[in-house]
Formats: structure tokens, sequence, C-alpha cells
């Protein structure tokens, strides 16, 4: 029982193979020793991560000061040049001033005494031809007086003698002297009028001449300004050159303040830190080693004992204690308890002396870890001070929208369209004057107003196909060479019928519908409204949907038209109670004054009314698209080939003409049964149909008869013919089919086209078709 006690009160006693105390002490020795090896190991990078550090601290100063004096030798010849340049062209500037100064000075006296000369001619060649004709005229006058007095002189002779017959005499001699005063009157004014005849005659040679030298002088004071002009604009060049120069020294004073003493004195100081550093882990190192040399003067024994000396201790220990298990195996004596006792305590020292050793080697090595990354930790602190002076203008530019958001939070969804009925409530209600027009009458109207008002010219045709396609088709395209008139057109009705007409420039940059009716913003909570959008809003409305009303797609085909407009073009298929395009998903906004009053499907659709019509021009280059057959189906198409000669014309008179009135007329004309197309007409075009579909492989379609049959009575009641408006439509909806088509075979088909078409509607008819036609057989070869 005894043995079995005593095992139970010494723990340290080795069981189940475990190492010995002196076992543990050695192992903690000897990786106290591989770990100083280690760190002598890292202290050797140190020195050589310094020493790299060094040498690239040289090779910094000596760039440093190769690149400062390449800027500033760079900014002296910058600057020497632009002080030259400055004063050359200053100088150049001062010269041209003067000159133009000069003549503009002696072109101002020439001027004026050239009038000086014409008005001292014209008064000189005035007196002396008054004088000449007073002077023949009283010569002529003195001489009739003359005659005139002899014969009274005679007559007084003879009254002596008086008798009736004398007395006769008498009297026919004063009316011969008075028919002579008379016809010296008579000459007197034809010479007069003669002289006034060769003054005028002078007077209008000398203000030709006067006018050419005028026209010379404004030529020269054209120059001059021109001149002016120019100087202008290059003291504009001249300083905007130096602002950019300006610009570029900012910007080279900007990099030399990255290489600035203040910039290196401060690069110098962290360098001495990072010195200071490295001095204080050497002293650290140093300090450690004579700790660690301490540790080793408090092992036991032996304060001289080498490393041997000790693990020959140790084992001798070891040996020591076997045998003093094998004696506490039997009956442990006291004094060995002491021994193993203070064994024990000895080793716990030891231990702990090591913890502390290996904590303050880890430090140092830690320390020595820190300093060599220390000139990469100052390059990554500096990139990291960049970037989060960036990011922290990122962020105060983020919190003022969130700000802004914060204060609109408020404010509806559609500001835009919220200030359009601001607008329109201050407005009265359209109420147009009753025209009494018919379309004839109109398109006599607006013809005669472009001519006489706008300096506007077109055909009868053109207005007639105009009016008739708006019959038809909400969407028309007019097409042709830049100048010919198409963007006129619209702006010529709403001048001419007070019609509206709004301009919407197409992009390239248009892939959807965003760039043209806008998008709902996330982030601001608010829909960003375009202008078309505004545009069809404003003409939706009730107080003007009696107006007509053009929105005009400038240059339509910059950007592919079935992208931007393909909802208007599904849309405008359907009834017109459904023309309505989404502009958002949902509309939560419960507040009315934040709800536009004139959207529809809950505030969240904008509505088409039947008074918009969408008109788009297009030019045919290498910077527009093509215009698709599934555009050109759902269009009316003008063609602009040319412009209209002028023509006088006379409109005193202003008409407005309404929505309700243009489209009541419109049914009127397409209710005329005389200008409706009849079976024989339908049974015409469906032979035609049936040869374009069987050789040509193309077809009028459903679409096509549909606007047929809106076009053409309205086309006669324009003022044209049934035969004319067929014509305008084959050409421009059908013929167009084949334009891009380029197949020989064609040639035999399209003679045969010619052929049925005269022998249906006659010889000479069909005139625009046949001559596409023949264009079509010549590009092909026949």
């Amino acid at each position: 029982m005894a043995k079995k006690k005593s095992k139970k009160q010494f723990p340290g006693a080795r069981q189940n193979n475990q190492p010995t105390q002196q076992e543990k002490a050695k192992q903690i020795y000897v990786q106290t020793i591989e770990k100083q090896e280690q760190n002598l190991l890292k202290d050797e990078r140190i020195q050589e991560k310094i020493t790299e550090y060094e040498n690239l601290k040289e090779e910094l100063e000596f760039e440093y000061l190769q690149k400062k004096d390449e800027l500033h030798r760079k900014y002296d010849e910058m600057n020497e040049n632009i002080k030259a340049d400055y004063h050359k062209k200053l100088a150049k500037i001062a010269d041209e001033k003067k000159w133009i100064e000069e003549q503009k000075g002696s072109i101002l006296i020439e001027k004026q005494q050239m009038i000086d000369s014409i008005k001292a001619e014209e008064e000189e060649l005035r007196r002396s031809y008054k004088n000449e004709l007073m002077t023949k005229w009283e010569e002529e006058y003195q001489e009739k007086q003359l005659q005139c007095q002899q014969i009274v002189d005679l007559a007084r002779e003879e009254s002596a003698n008086i008798t009736d017959q004398a007395r006769k005499k008498l009297d026919k001699a004063k009316e011969e002297a008075h028919t002579i005063i008379v016809e010296a009157d008579l000459h007197k004014i034809k010479l007069l009028d003669e002289a006034r005849k060769q003054i005028e005659d002078k007077y209008k040679h000398l203000t030709e001449e006067f006018d050419q030298k005028l026209t010379e002088l404004l030529k020269k004071e054209t120059e001059i300004k021109k001149k002016q002009i120019e100087l202008q604009i290059q003291e504009e060049d001249f300083e905007f050159m130096k602002a950019e120069l300006q610009a570029k020294r900012v910007s080279i004073e900007a990099k030399m303040e990255l290489f600035s003493p203040s910039q290196v004195e401060k690069l110098n100081y962290e360098i001495e830190m990072l010195v200071d550093l490295r001095n204080v882990d050497k002293e650290l190192i140093e300090k450690l080693k004579k700790e660690i040399i301490q540790l080793k003067q408090l092992i036991p024994e032996n304060e001289s004992r080498s490393v041997n000396t000790i693990l020959e201790e140790l084992e001798s220990q070891r040996k020591e204690n076997e045998s003093l298990r094998n004696h506490l195996a039997q009956l442990p004596s006291i004094e060995e308890l002491e021994n193993l006792r203070a064994s024990s305590d000895s080793l716990d020292n030891i231990n702990q002396i090591l913890d502390e050793e290996r904590r303050k080697r880890r430090e140092a090595e830690e320390r020595a870890e820190n300093l060599s990354i220390g000139v990469i930790e100052l390059e990554q602190a500096r990139k990291t001070a960049e970037t989060l002076k960036t990011l922290n203008a990122q962020l105060q530019d983020e919190l003022s929208k969130i700000n802004d958001v914060y204060k609109q939070n408020t404010q509806s969804k559609f500001p835009g369209l919220i200030e359009i009925d601001s607008e329109l409530s201050k407005v009265e209600a359209f109420r147009p004057s009753p025209t009494n027009l018919d379309l004839k009458g109109i398109v006599k109207y607006v013809r005669a107003y472009g001519a006489a008002n706008e300096g506007l010219y077109y055909s009868n045709k053109t207005i007639r196909s105009f009016i008739a396609s708006l019959a038809s088709s909400k969407l028309l395209i007019l097409q042709g060479l830049s100048g010919t008139g198409k963007s006129s057109l619209p702006r010529l009705f709403k001048e001419a019928l007070g019609s509206e007409s709004s301009l919407v420039p197409v992009q390239p940059s248009w892939r959807d519908n965003r760039e043209l009716l806008g998008y709902d913003n996330d982030f601001t909570k608010r829909f960003k409204e375009t202008e078309f959008t505004k545009f069809v809003y404003q003409a939706s409305a009730p107080a003007n949907r009696d107006k007509i009303w053009f929105i005009v797609l400038d240059e339509m085909n910059l950007a592919r038209i079935e992208y931007y407009f393909a909802d208007f073009l599904s849309i405008l298929e359907k009834k017109p109670e459904e023309w309505s395009i989404p502009l958002i998903p949902s509309n939560d906004d419960t507040n009315p004054n934040n709800r536009p009053k004139y959207l529809v499907d809950n505030c969240t659709s904008l509505y088409i009314t039947q008074n918009i019509w969408f008109i788009g021009t297009a030019n045919k280059d290498e910077s527009t698209f093509g215009i698709t057959d599934k555009v050109y189906d759902r269009a009316q198409v003008l063609d602009f080939k040319n412009r209209e000669d002028a023509f006088q014309a006379e409109c005193n008179d202003k008409f407005t003409l309404s929505f309700v009135e243009f489209y009541n007329l419109i049914e009127q004309g397409q209710n005329v049964t005389a200008y409706q197309l009849n079976k024989e007409d339908w049974a015409k075009l469906n032979l035609i149909d049936e040869h374009l579909r069987d050789t040509l492989d193309i077809t009028f379609g459903n679409r096509i008869k549909a606007q047929m049959e809106k076009f053409v009575p309205v086309y006669i009641a324009c003022g044209g013919s049934k035969t004319e408006a067929l014509d305008f439509l084959f050409a421009h909806k059908v013929l167009r089919k084949l334009e891009s088509r380029y197949e020989t075979y064609l040639r035999d088909s399209l003679k045969e086209l010619i052929e049925m078409i005269e022998l249906e509607f006659g010889k000479g008819e069909f005139s625009e078709s046949i001559s596409l036609i023949e264009q079509k057989i010549q590009r092909l070869g026949g």
C-alpha cells in the first residue's frame, strides 16, 4: 500500500514512455540555438535590404537631379519660345491693325472726295446746261420779238389807209405773231426737255460710276473686316495657345513639385526614420544577444559550462533520475525527494527563462521583418493615401447626390411633365376660326402663302401628296437631297395653318426607345424625360387636342429606326384607343400634385392622340442607315429630288385650321364615291400585283392596299387625279422594293411591266413609275 501511495505523490516520474524534464530542457535549448542562428540569417538579409535601399536612394537622388535639370532646361526653352512667338505675333498684329486703320482712313477720304467730286460735277453740269439754254432761248425770243415788232410797225404805217382788207391783214399778222410766240415757247420747252434728258443721262452715268466705286469701297471694307476677323481669330488662337502653355506650365510645376526640395527632404526624413529604426533593431538584437549570454550564465551548477558539459550533466541527471525512480519504487528517502524537488524547480525556472527569451526573439523577428518591408510599406502607404483621397472625393460626390435625392424625395417622378401641366393651366384652350376652305383650297392657299410670305416654293403635287399622306398614315418620311425643302414643309403648314411643329434631332448613338422616350433613374427615383416625350405629352393635353401637331424627327436614319421607334411602329398598327407607350412599370405615388394629369394606365404610360403626326427627314449618304421595308410599309414616303423654281404669288389672308375641321375634310374626301377605288381599278391593280408577284417576287400587300384606299380619294379631293395618285403610290411604295436588287433577268420582267401598265392605264400615264422602271432597266444594262 505504501508503494502505491508513493507513486501518486510523484507525478514527475516517467510513465507511458513520456520524455523526462531533462529531455525537454535539452529540446528547448536546441530549439533556442536554432532560432538564434535563424535570426542571425535574418539579420544578414536585413543588412542586404538596407544596403539595397541605400543604393536605390542614391539612384533616385541622381535621377531626381537629372530630371530636375532637364525640366528646368525644357521650361526655360519653352518660356523663351513662348515669349519670342508672343512678341512676334504682337508685332504682326500691331502692324496689321495699323495697316487696316491706314487703309480704312484712306478709303474714307477717297470715298468723301469721290462724293464731293461727283456732286461738284453734277452742279457744274446743271449750271452750264441752264446757262446755255437760257442764252439760246433769249436769243431766239429776241429774234421772234423783233420780227413781231416789224410786222406791227408795218401795220401801223399802213393804218392811215385802213380798210377792211387792211384790218384783216392786221388781225392775221397778230395771229401769226401769236403763233410765232407759241411756237417759240414750245421750242423752248422742247429744248428744256432735251436738256433735262441729257442731264438725267449724265446723272445716271455718274450714279452708276458712283455705285461702282461704292461697291469697290464696300469690297475693300469687307476685305478689311475679314482681315480684322482673321486677326481676332489669330488673337483668340494665341490666347488659347497661351492658356494651353500656362496649363502645361502648371503641369510641369506640379511634376517639379513631386521632386521639390520639400519632397526630397520628406523622403530623407523617412529614410532617416528607417535608419533609426534599423539602429534600434540592431541595439535590440545586441541586447538580446547579451540576454542570451546572461541566460546561459543562469543555467545551474557552473557558469562557464559548455553545451557538451550541460548535456553530459543532463545525461547524468537522467541516469540519476532513473536510479532515483528505482529507489523510489522501493522506498524513497527524504534526501532524494528534496533533490528531485530542487531539480524540478530548476527546470521550471529554465523553462520560464526560455519562454521569455522565445517571446523576445519573436518580437525581434517581427521588427526585423517590418524593417525589411519598410520601403514597400511607405510606397503602399502613399498609394493608399492617394486612393483614400480619391475615394473620399467620390464619397463626397455620392453624399452630395444622396443629399440632392433626399431633398427631392418629395418631388414628382415626372418633373418636366408636371411643369407642362402648370403651364397649360395658364393657357386658354385652342379656339380656331373656321376657314371655309376645302382641301383643294387649302392646297392653293398653302402654296401661295409659302411663296409670298416664307420664300418657300412647292408644287401642287407635293402639297397634295403631303396632305393625302397625312390622311393615310401617322408616320411620314421626307427624303432626298439636302436643301430641297424637306424640313421646311412641316414648318410651312405650321405658319400657314396655325398648326404646331416640334423638331427632335436624332442622334447616331440611339439604340433603343430609352434614347427617344427617356428612362427611369433608379438612383434619383425620377424619370428622365426627353424633349420628344414632352412634345407628345403636350400635344395629347385636352387644351391642344384640336391642334394639328407635327413632331419632326430630323435626320431620322442617323440611327436604326426600327430600334428606337419600334414601340410606335407597333402601336400605330392598333386601334387609336390603344395608342399608349409605357414609360415606367408602376407608379406608387399617391400625391395627386406629383402625378401628371394626362398620363394613362395609372400614370405610367404616354397617350398618343390622333392629332399627332410623326414626320421623319432622311438623307442618303455613308453616315446614315438604310431604311428597312418594315418601316417603309408603315410610312408614307415623299421624295425631294430638286428645289422648285420660284414663282410670284399673293396671299394676304391668314387661316387657322383645327384638327377637327381637317379630319372632317379628310373624311368627306374619302366618302366621295367618285374618288374611291372601284372594282375596275382594283382589277387593274390586282393584275399588276400578280405580275409583280410571279416575275419580280414582290407584292402590294394588305397594308399598302389599305393605304391606297385612304390616300387616293384625299389626293383627288386636293385637286389631283386618280391615275396621278396611283402612280405616286406605285412609285414610292411598290417599286422601292426593287432598289437593292440587281439580277439581270429582271430586265425582261420590267419591260413587260411597262407594257402592262400602259395597257391597263393608258400610254403616257404613270409617268413617274415608268421613269423609275426605265432607270432601273438602264442600271441592269438594258
